[in-house]
């Protein structure tokens, strides 16, 4: 063995031959060191050439002949191991298979960046070499359970790039394989050509007969050209030739005889010429348009074991060919291709057929394609938008009615030139350069007298966001899903919290009863009570119960209030938070179907980063037609109500009526009411089968108790009782109750709501059963708006059978007329007696 001589190595190259030597002394022969470190020329590189005993390898007829002794040469570069060496043989006998390029360089790794490993230095390489070898001598470097490596054409830099978009045709008759097609493509610059479709020679044709291509520019103002595309049924080889005889070959022995070639070249040329007098004539810019010929082969494998698919390289015809092929003499080419060296265009593909999408197998996935809403374009609309436009939205409407100011450049993705601009058509500007066209448009100024009118039809988008941090706007979205309870898209609202550690997100799902509004008023809820020990840092940054006084306005006087924030921080949790409505609407979250009504609290405090989940079932929903609110009573108020329902019928019969007070929230602006709570009747109200009278004992401490767990959210609203086997309709008595109680009572209430629940014989049995929701009648019932009186039906002084509330289970007789005279002198009465019969 040699030793170094007079050889400046650097350490890494110095590193590299010491572990190779090493490798070779306990290597039994098995590795030798031919030539140690020659500096490769004037190259800072060295080479060291080996040869490896390959004597136990098999081979097959598909694979490479194999020696029992084979010499590899190893270029070292100076900053080993932290780059790979390249490896080649000292001959030729294996030009032409696949991963040998330049007819003698080994191609061992598909990505070297993920593969190669610098701690395993040497070590490492030779393992790799070994395995190549072995793969290479029974042909099977390709294999089935592994991705296809396509040909390599070695492309030129000054050639331009070429952009694929849409799949290729499928074979036909009137577009075989081998055969051609014609792609139509854009120029979006000088050095960029873009394949927007496939389409067949005759179509083409067609299509400039008809005008419909004319040599003007398309929807994005570029100019359009047709470019020949061959496809073949078989690979003319690893390498794809660097002279024009060469490829011209490969072609004919692949079924591409040159006459058809020159044919296509020569008509799809003459067009393209045409096209471009056209453009002269209509005084449009002329780019430098390249003559470009597509060359398919079945190459690709995406997926393990996959059938392959078409592997697309371009080829640029010089200048001097393009003019021979719109001569009158298009036989001239020949001669002329076969004598030139051919120029080959890197291809960037984005076929769906051949790429896979970074964002695949993620709940970004569900985007593509979809229509998307994005109210405000600040700090949260802005990278909300955004996301959707990367993630394959087809169509996004951003709108915000302000501009940009000097003071958002700090965390809003503005630049200075846009300061003045609408945010709303500078953020569209900006999207639409991402993927090229029109998919963002703008909308200016208020939207809710501009979109979220009367005629706002949910039906054209697939997802609504509201980053407007406005109330007013989350509050009209709230009256529009009220107003219009047919199907409604997705409604994510995104909130962030004064000092930007916490986020917000409501996810209003398909079968959602409600939207943002009233997904935050449950979360509100949720910090003041059930999930005070988790939430109490969002019941103090979102819903505190005294209004925060501490606002930060950024130019005093003239500048609404806002959070304080960086840029990192706001764009760390409008990521989070995109992320968690995304796996919200994609289903990757709860159950959309029995729990349509989300939320995500995202947090980037040290110590609670990370996202916490909430979810509610849909309310029942029950229109009041008089009114036209929509009486949202929720779950657990259902529940209250039911079990109340049972152990009354279990413990006084069924036939004898209760009710109790309805706790929740009324919102004239949005024309909701929601029931989040129903009470029992207390120990001192009066049930009989013909009549509920509501008592007094214990109402107050109750209702402050439900008051302070709701962050004063949920307060009285109103009375539930039943008509057990009867119609849900108000009786006489019912409505002098309620007219009684609104307006005059000691509430001082101006509105309540009176809800009936009743059915037939069946439908009370089901609730009772099974829960099946019964027969319901509300109203919300107004000083200005009072049910219409009718005669109220006399009813005895006494009433033999009544219970009491509570849990007592022993009957009474009537309240004494004490008791009357003290609930008269309290003015605290509330009473719902109903008659059987005709009044029902």
């Amino acid at each position: 063995m040699t030793p170094i001589v007079d050889l400046d190595l650097t350490p890494g190259q110095k590193l590299a031959f010491d572990q190779l030597t090493d490798l070779a002394t306990r290597s039994d022969n098995a590795i030798d060191i031919v030539r140690p470190p020659l500096r490769d020329g004037a190259k800072d590189t060295v080479e060291m050439e080996i040869s490896l005993d390959c004597s136990g390898i098999a081979t097959a007829p598909t694979g490479i002949a194999v020696r029992a002794r084979e010499r590899f040469i190893l270029t070292i570069d100076p900053a080993f191991p932290f780059t790979v060496p390249q490896v080649r043989v000292p001959h030729t006998r294996w030009a032409g298979v696949a991963h040998v390029q330049w007819g003698s360089t080994l191609c061992l790794y598909i990505a070297p960046s993920v593969e190669w490993v610098p701690a395993d230095g040497m070590r490492g390489l030779i393992d790799r070499l070994a395995i190549w070898i072995r793969r290479a001598g029974t042909g099977d470097l390709d294999p089935d359970d592994q991705p296809l490596h396509p040909p390599v054409a070695y492309t030129s830099a000054a050639a331009g790039v070429a952009l694929t978009g849409p799949d290729l045709l499928p074979p036909t008759d009137a577009a075989p394989v081998p055969g051609f097609l014609v792609a139509v493509c854009s120029q979006p610059g000088d050095q960029r050509v873009d394949v927007e479709e496939w389409i067949t020679l005759s179509q083409w044709a067609a299509r400039y007969q008809t005008s419909e291509i004319s040599g003007g520019l398309d929807e994005a103002n570029r100019r359009v050209l047709g470019a020949v595309t061959l496809l073949l049924d078989r690979d003319i080889g690893f390498e794809y030739p660097d002279g024009g005889e060469a490829l011209l070959r490969g072609l004919a022995d692949a079924g591409m005889p040159p006459a058809a070639l020159f044919d296509h070249l020569h008509r799809v040329a003459v067009i393209n010429e045409r096209l471009d007098e056209a453009s002269a004539a209509q005084g449009l810019r002329a780019l430098p348009r390249p003559a470009l010929v597509f060359l398919g082969t079945p190459s690709r494998r995406v997926q393990p074991g996959a059938t392959s698919l078409t592997h697309l390289v371009a080829w640029r015809i010089d200048e001097e060919g393009r003019r021979v092929l719109t001569g009158q003499n298009p036989e001239g080419v020949q001669p002329l291709l076969q004598q030139a060296s051919v120029t080959w265009v890197p291809v960037l593909e984005r076929r769906p057929e051949v790429t896979r999408r970074r964002d695949a197998d993620t709940s970004g996935a569900w985007l593509i394609g979809k229509r998307v809403l994005v109210l405000g374009c600040g700090a949260l609309g802005a990278p909300a938008a955004q996301i959707c436009v990367r993630a394959g939205a087809a169509e996004v409407t951003v709108a915000d009615i302000a501009r940009v100011t000097p003071g958002v450049l700090v965390r809003q993705p503005y630049t200075d030139a846009d300061i003045g601009r609408f945010k709303a058509q500078a953020l569209a500007d900006q999207l639409n350069a991402i993927h090229g066209g029109m998919r963002v448009a703008p909308i200016i100024g208020n939207v809710i007298p501009l979109l979220l009118n009367d005629g706002f039809d949910p039906s054209h988008y697939d997802l609504v966001i509201d980053a407007a941090a406005d109330a007013a706007v989350t509050s009209r979205l709230e009256e529009r899903r009220a107003a219009l309870p047919g199907p409604w898209p997705p409604i994510v609202t995104l909130l962030i919290g004064h000092d930007a550690r916490r986020g917000l997100v409501a996810c209003a799902l398909g079968k959602a009863s409600g939207g943002g509004r009233d997904i935050l008023r449950r979360v509100g809820i949720a910090a003041h009570g059930a999930k005070a020990h988790q939430l109490a840092d969002v019941a103090e940054d979102f819903f505190p119960e005294t209004a925060r006084h501490d606002l930060f306005q950024p130019e005093p006087g003239c500048s609404a209030p806002t959070f304080t924030g960086s840029a990192a921080e706001t764009g760390a949790l409008a990521a989070h938070m995109m992320s968690a409505a995304l796996d919200a609407v994609s289903g990757l979250g709860a159950d959309p179907d029995t729990h349509p009504l989300q939320a995500a609290v995202v947090r980037l405090e040290p110590g609670t980063i990370g996202t916490q989940w909430l979810c509610w079932p849909a309310d029942l929903v029950n229109l009041d037609e008089s009114t036209g609110f929509a009486v949202r009573i929720s779950a657990a108020a259902l529940r209250e109500i039911r079990a109340e329902t049972v152990r009354g019928a279990r413990v006084r019969g069924r036939g004898v009526e209760t009710g109790g007070m309805l706790l929740g929230e009324i919102d004239d602006a949005c024309r909701c009411v929601w029931i989040d709570t129903a009470t029992a009747p207390p120990p001192d109200s009066t049930l009989s089968a013909h009549h509920f009278e509501h008592g007094l004992d214990g109402t107050e401490q109750l209702l402050d108790y439900h008051r302070h767990r709701s962050g004063q959210s949920s307060a009285f609203i109103g009375m539930w009782h039943t008509h057990p086997d009867h119609r849900a309709q108000p009786s006489p008595t019912d409505i002098h109750g309620m007219n009684t109680l609104v307006g005059h009572g000691p509430l001082d209430t101006p509105r309540a709501v009176l809800m009936i629940l009743g059915g037939s014989s069946q439908q009370w049995s089901d609730w009772l059963d099974t829960g099946t929701p019964p027969q319901l009648y509300t109203h919300l019932v107004q000083t200005t708006t009072r049910l219409a009186a009718r005669q109220a039906a006399s009813r005895p002084d006494a009433v033999e059978g009544s219970w009491p509330g509570g849990y007592l289970t022993t009957s009474i007789s009537r309240p004494t007329a004490r008791r009357r005279r003290r609930w008269s002198r309290l003015r605290r009465p509330w009473r719902a007696a109903r008659d059987h019969g005709a009044n029902r």
